[in-house]
């Protein structure tokens, strides 16, 4: 996010408008990957701490049984 600003203040230059853009939308899918990687990790890490609270013998399947 650090190099977004820089490449945002060098695209500030006459003509090199199209640098700020990238690092608009650069950015942005940074910030939107982050967001999404803990949201979907916590719900996913949350979902299975709640599946594995029945013990494993119930779930024989699992283990090839």
């Amino acid at each position: 996010i650090i190099i977004c600003g820089i490449l945002f203040l060098f695209g500030q230059t006459p003509g090199a408008s199209l640098v700020a853009g990238f690092a608009v939308t650069l950015a942005l899918g940074l910030i939107i990957n982050l967001f999404t990687a803990v949201l979907v990790t916590r719900t996913f890490l949350f979902i299975i701490v709640k599946w594995l609270e029945k013990p494993i013998e119930a779930r024989k399947w699992l283990v090839g049984i």
